[in-house]
């Protein structure tokens, strides 16, 4: 609706409720809450960033160029357990973090694994003196860094606690 001048009038408070309601209620329908799962459940072409991962892969087996890696230092107690639970709450979640990939006689395919080994790695340094610990714990994650994924066989994804 316009007054002519090419802008739109301005809205009571209520419409504006009325139409972000509207809004929610659209966007929480259940074509929108999730995305829909694949009818083949066989493998899968690459899409065009895994063929680029698999080609440097191929290229340097030993290369962590194409790795994302974080660290964060949580102070205070940790339920490792809880931890645990939640990485693997989200890789059963999504099937992207546990594709590998594989060559078949017509190119490499992706194929979605099952949650098998899908762990939450926990290293322990407390018997370490604090000194020690600190330079053990970067060492770790540094070398945690620098190791290349072996596509045909690892998840896309690793965490460590240290």
């Amino acid at each position: 609706m316009s007054d002519g001048s090419g802008r739109t009038p301005a809205m009571t408070l209520e419409q504006r409720a009325l139409l972000a309601l509207r809004s929610l209620n659209r966007a929480q329908s259940p074509d929108t809450l999730q995305i829909p799962r694949r009818a083949d459940r066989g493998a899968a072409p690459l899409s065009f960033a895994q063929q680029r991962l698999w080609f440097v892969q191929r290229l340097e087996p030993e290369s962590p160029a194409y790795n994302m890696t974080s660290a964060r230092r949580l102070i205070g107690p940790l339920d490792t357990d809880a931890l645990r639970r939640a990485f693997e709450a989200i890789v059963i979640r999504h099937e992207a973090l546990r594709t590998t990939m594989s060559d078949r006689e017509d190119g490499p395919v992706q194929e979605i694994q099952p949650c098998v080994g899908c762990t939450l790695e926990v290293t322990d340094l407390g018997a370490l003196p604090p000194a020690e610990r600190e330079l053990e714990a970067r060492r770790l994650a540094a070398s945690e860094a620098a190791a290349p994924f072996e596509l045909t066989r690892d998840l896309l994804l690793r965490a460590r606690v240290i």
